[in-house]
């Protein structure tokens, strides 16, 4: 994703995708370490991954930071 936002000299956009992604990913790792450690915080940690996952990466980047995107890209002339 670095790569090609600064190949394509796009690189506010891919920052923006990237952290929208990872805000996710430190839920998920967050799960993973628990399922190692102990039972009582799986279900807890379960859910809080999966309501991360589902607003960061569902809601939250397609709604939200594609559209504005989209939108500043049409106003701007500069193709995406």
């Amino acid at each position: 994703m670095v790569g090609y936002s600064y190949a394509t000299n796009v690189i506010p956009i891919g920052g923006s995708i990237m952290l929208v992604m990872d805000a996710s990913d430190i839920f998920t790792a967050l799960f993973k370490l628990t399922v190692d450690v102990s039972d009582k915080l799986l279900l807890p940690t379960f859910l809080l991954m999966l309501v991360s996952w589902i607003f960061f990466r569902i809601w939250f980047f397609p709604i939200y930071l594609m559209k504005e995107i989209w939108v500043q890209s049409q106003a701007t002339g500069h193709p995406v």
